[in-house]
């Protein structure tokens, strides 16, 4: 689906009955952006791989560190606030990141989190479209993405838009 955007100040902005806009995040959303996503990253780990709450802290700050070594400045890495226009306070994050593998550039989305009153109303689904376009005109051709299983939402609204499942990682609890 290609959308068309309007630059209002120069964000890029959207509308499908609303308006959103996705102005970069500034230093003070990005360290309160990377404190929740920490601590939600660490409760991701421990809940789909049994670690423990201080090992999964641990791994998790390690883990955003390594990826955002300087930070918003850091190099290819694409952090986002998700706006409804004329409102004062963001609904949401996006990160994504442009990667090589092998020879082959494409968009990793970090993360993407709408706040949870602000969820099934649309707005993931505008977010996503918004980002398609953006990758397409940075000439990239495919979006990748982690998602826990557990996370049913995402995972519906991911293949719903038109992901595919490229692997996936199963356990069984024995007794």
């Amino acid at each position: 689906m290609s959308l068309s955007y309007l630059r209002v100040n120069g964000v890029d902005t959207l509308y499908v009955g609303w308006m959103l806009e996705f102005p970069p995040l500034t230093e003070q959303q990005f360290q309160a952006y990377l404190q929740r996503t920490t601590l939600e990253y660490a409760n991701d780990l421990e809940r789909s791989t049994g670690m423990d709450a201080q090992a999964a802290l641990v791994k998790s700050t390690v883990t955003l560190g390594a990826m955002l070594t300087n930070g918003l400045q850091t190099k290819n890495q694409f952090l986002h606030a998700i706006v409804v226009s004329n409102t004062a306070d963001p609904i949401g994050t996006l990160w994504y990141s442009r990667r090589n593998n092998d020879g082959q550039e494409f968009a990793f989305i970090g993360d993407i989190h709408i706040e949870p009153d602000h969820r099934g109303l649309g707005y993931g689904t505008a977010v996503m479209n918004w980002l398609e376009d953006r990758v397409r005109a940075q000439g990239l051709s495919s979006i990748r993405l982690h998602v826990f299983g557990h996370n049913q939402g995402a995972r519906n609204l991911y293949t719903r838009i038109g992901f595919e499942e490229t692997n996936v990682m199963m356990e069984k609890t024995l007794d």
